[in-house]
């Protein structure tokens, strides 16, 4: 599988993706941030950084979860 057949599996649907973060402010606090996009190239442009490094927990596509695989092709 490579990151176009999830992009073109997932076209034209509703994208959720849960953000953790590290809150410096306040000291060594986490948050969590649950994000919707339109699109998945919208979701994936948004949260590429976090994805990278570790910071998203979850992406979900009309609220089913994306699998596990799906999730790390889209780091390779």
């Amino acid at each position: 599988m490579r990151p176009v057949d999830v992009i073109a599996k997932y076209a034209g649907v509703e994208i959720g993706v849960l953000l953790r973060a590290r809150d410096k402010h306040a000291g060594e606090a986490e948050t969590v941030y649950w994000m919707e996009y339109p699109s998945i190239e919208y979701a994936l442009e948004a949260v590429a950084e976090d994805l990278f490094e570790g910071r998203v927990e979850r992406i979900t596509a009309d609220g089913d979860p994306l699998s596990d695989d799906e999730v790390s092709v889209l780091t390779d």
